[in-house]
């Protein structure tokens, strides 16, 4: 709606300017018209980002749990043969790849197919 809005209120400033009985409360609609949407469609997208968000980071959460209870439940002479930074480290980038991935690749699978589809 954004582009037509905008090309719609492009047409009647031209007419505005090169007439001089056209209306400008029109254009004031269009405007308006125009901030409108264009908040909506701001109020949307932060909710898309602010939920992702929320969504991701519950699951980082939940699977940072369950990492520990399971490193908790290895044997002292795991925990001897590997060291204890390449433990957290390793735990941590995964974790974050599958924060990331929920955040930027599965909802925005469905904000496109959603996009595309509309």
């Amino acid at each position: 709606m954004i582009p037509g809005l905008l090309g719609k209120a492009v047409d009647q400033a031209i007419e505005l300017l090169e007439t001089s009985n056209a209306e400008v409360d029109q254009l004031y609609w269009t405007g308006l018209l125009l901030f409108s949407v264009s908040t909506i469609r701001g109020f949307f997208a932060f909710t898309h980002s602010y939920l992702g968000e929320a969504i991701g980071q519950n699951m980082a959460y939940q699977l940072r749990m369950k990492y520990f209870e399971q490193l908790q439940k290895l044997s002292f002479t795991y925990h001897d043969n590997i060291h204890t930074g390449d433990l957290i480290t390793l735990g941590i980038l995964d974790i974050e790849g599958v924060r990331m991935f929920v955040n930027t690749g599965f909802l925005r699978f469905f904000f496109l197919l959603t996009l595309v589809g509309g």
